[in-house]
């Protein structure tokens, strides 16, 4: 269970989803990536580009390298808000 609706993202459940992940460790954030890109391609609510889909494989590796796990997690987030099909 994501505990976002990956249909309804909007600047505001991203604020909240993110807060709510912010000690969220980095073992964890890989997880939720994962689910939040499942979540994202079965909805067809976003224009995923080869660009978009490269932004999740380099985010398990910005979270192998040290990233900060909330770091992260935003920056998805917000690039998929701004893929989100009109």
């Amino acid at each position: 269970v994501l505990g976002l609706d990956m249909g309804q993202l909007s600047l505001s459940t991203v604020y909240d989803f993110v807060q709510e992940h912010k000690r969220t460790d980095a073992k964890t954030m890989k997880l939720i990536i994962e689910s939040i890109s499942k979540e994202a391609i079965r909805s067809q609510r976003y224009e995923l580009d080869e660009k978009t889909l490269t932004l999740f494989s380099n985010a398990f590796i910005a979270l192998d390298l040290g990233s900060p796990p909330q770091f992260v997690l935003n920056t998805l987030l917000l690039k998929l808000l701004a893929r989100k099909k009109r």
